[in-house]
């Protein structure tokens, strides 16, 4: 099971769901997470969600890999705060989403943003790690700017 760390204790990965419960167990023991946030819409991962991993605290909140919204933004800004406390008591989490591609590492984002990391670092520090992560421009122009949207560029007359 690949984990991502963008940031010290903070980890993400792809939907629990596509790893062998053994395999899940050893790789959480062994980064010492007790607390994963899924993000996925789909339906939680029945073997986190019903407590079969003993001292594994599964927290399902989905939001939708879309343009931002504020009702999005609100939501995300929750799990954000949420583990910026986690992680203020020494307490290793998991993020996940289906691909950890977008949802996930724009919550780790919002996080190291709220933690006083500038736009650029936060963008840099999930691109290390996660290549392939926040191709959703909404989320990584929000993570850079912190504003939803580009501004508009007027076009120039002739």
């Amino acid at each position: 099971m690949k984990l991502f760390s963008p940031y010290p204790r903070l980890w993400v990965s792809q939907d629990t769901r596509r790893f062998d419960l053994l395999e899940l167990r050893d790789t959480l023991r062994r980064h010492g997470i007790r607390k994963v946030y899924n993000v996925t819409t789909r339906s939680p991962d029945e073997r986190l969600a019903s407590g079969k991993l003993q001292n594994v605290e599964f927290i399902h909140s989905p939001l939708y890999d879309v343009a931002l919204d504020e009702k999005g933004l609100e939501a995300a800004g929750r799990i954000a705060e949420q583990i910026i406390i986690d992680l203020k008591d020494d307490l290793p989490v998991l993020i996940n989403c289906y691909n950890a591609y977008n949802r996930s590492f724009f919550v780790a984002g919002l996080v190291m943003r709220n933690l006083g990391l500038s736009g650029e670092d936060v963008v840099q520090n999930i691109l290390e790690v996660r290549p392939v992560a926040l191709k959703n421009q909404a989320f990584k122009h929000f993570l850079l700017t912190g504003k939803t949207h580009a501004p508009l560029h007027p076009i120039a007359s002739s």
